[in-house]
């Protein structure tokens, strides 16, 4: 593929566009253009590509839902400043505790199993993000399972409309990959609303404990 590029380039010059099974490529084969781009115009030239076989994922609509994966944009600037501001906060209160306590809850799972390291690596994380979240890490082992999901989606080893992506535009009604997307994304998001309405339940009955979720639904 890289040696088709270069004679494209001998023939159409430094840089020039084309098209590949729907998606649409601008190929730079000048190092000073390259720089030129994508250093010194960083700022107005640097974005995500999309996802094909997830909706919205750079949030172009304002669906917000993937921070790592959006796009440079207003939703994008909002979202990072929010996370950013969360995880500074928890990071100078030393994340209040709870990675030392799932470190040694961890560590003591590892001596019992040490078979077990990828699991209890990927639950220990899990586990964290849980508690900070929603202060339950019983949710963990049904998390990795919906990260799992997410991270399946969005591979090239997913669904074949990431390599073959004209595929993804057939019509829902015999479209097997687009309805599979629907039932992941709307399982990950009643699981995500039933716990924040869970923690604002415990916020009226005054049991909820600290989590982002409480302290976002008090501001």
């Amino acid at each position: 593929m890289w040696i088709k590029f270069k004679e494209f380039a001998d023939i159409h010059g430094p840089i020039y566009y084309t098209e590949m099974l729907g998606t649409k490529f601008i190929i730079v084969s000048d190092e000073k253009i390259a720089e030129e781009l994508l250093v010194k115009k960083a700022k107005y030239n640097s974005d995500r590509p999309a996802v094909p076989s997830l909706f919205d994922s750079k949030s172009t609509h304002g669906s917000m839902e993937y921070l790592p994966l959006m796009g440079k944009n207003q939703y994008w600037a909002r979202q990072r400043r929010f996370t950013h501001g969360y995880l500074t906060q928890a990071t100078n209160a030393g994340y209040y505790g709870v990675m030392q306590h799932e470190v040694k809850r961890w560590m003591f799972r590892l001596l019992e199993n040490p078979d077990a390291f990828n699991y209890t690596l990927e639950d220990m994380a899990s586990k964290i993000m849980c508690t900070l979240n929603w202060d339950d890490p019983s949710l963990s082992e049904y998390c990795i399972g919906s990260a799992w999901g997410l991270l399946t989606q969005m591979s090239p080893a997913g669904p074949i409309t990431n390599i073959i992506t004209p595929l993804w535009q057939l019509p829902e009604m015999i479209n097997p990959w687009k309805k599979a997307e629907h039932k992941r994304h709307d399982e990950q998001q009643r699981w995500w609303m039933e716990n924040l309405v869970r923690v604002k339940t415990q916020m009226k009955a005054g049991t909820a404990r600290w989590s982002f979720t409480k302290q976002f639904l008090e501001t």
